[in-house]
């Protein structure tokens, strides 16, 4: 997973498109035998993962209505407010201000 990443990485920096693609699809490749591996079924975890966004997707819109605006009128950053807190590179929650 980490080479196939650096691999992403390095055609995104060289804003090379059909290899980004190329890259991505080898990512997504490399997830999905990963997960085998551990024995989880890759179908259910994308489908648990899409539930737990449609869950904080809507948590951000009512958040949204709930302070008198439509969430699909803000701007990403004003979004981005109403979202979870982003985790550090560490994985640990970092704080919003």
């Amino acid at each position: 997973m980490q080479e196939e990443t650096e691999e992403l990485k390095k055609a995104s920096k060289e804003q090379n498109q059909l290899k980004v693609e190329e890259e991505l699809g080898d990512l997504l490749f490399a997830a999905v035998n990963l997960s085998r591996f551990l024995k989880i079924d890759p179908e259910i975890a994308l489908k648990k993962a899409n539930a737990k966004f449609s869950r904080r997707f809507r948590a951000m819109e009512w958040l949204a209505r709930k302070n008198g605006r439509e969430f699909k009128d803000l701007p990403r950053k004003e979004m981005e407010a109403f979202g979870p807190p982003r985790r550090s590179r560490k994985g640990s929650r970092a704080c919003r201000k």
